[in-house]
């Protein structure tokens, strides 16, 4: 049976983290778009996406992050992708996604100070 996506905000001094759990497919996309988009209204200097907890991530749902990533950056923010595993980071550098967004391995790396 299909894990229902769920997401958290979090506000965090190194920036807004995302935390996604379940899976990114088409209903979980819809909720990606419902939750996400006005984040970018929001102008954050840095979103962090932590994936450590999906399960799955279907090809609409990774339009909703370049989505996201796009609205983030023509305020001059930055979107990082963290704790992708298994499938996920599969499905995320067959869509060569890693040439778009940084990856990095967990949402601990994503929180150090530069």
């Amino acid at each position: 049976m299909a894990q229902q996506l769920s997401i958290d905000l979090v506000n965090d001094p190194a920036g807004l983290m995302v935390v996604m759990r379940g899976e990114a497919d088409i209903a979980g996309a819809e909720v990606m778009e419902r939750q996400l988009m006005p984040v970018a209204a929001q102008k954050p200097r840095r979103v962090i996406i932590d994936l450590s907890g999906v399960t799955l991530i279907s090809s609409i749902a990774m339009g909703v992050l370049v989505h996201l990533r796009h609205g983030v950056r023509q305020h001059g923010g930055e979107v990082v992708l963290a704790g992708a595993g298994g499938i996920v980071l599969s499905a995320l550098k067959r869509a060569q996604l890693d040439r778009m967004f940084v990856l990095l391995p967990s949402a601990k790396d994503a929180l150090r100070p530069a």
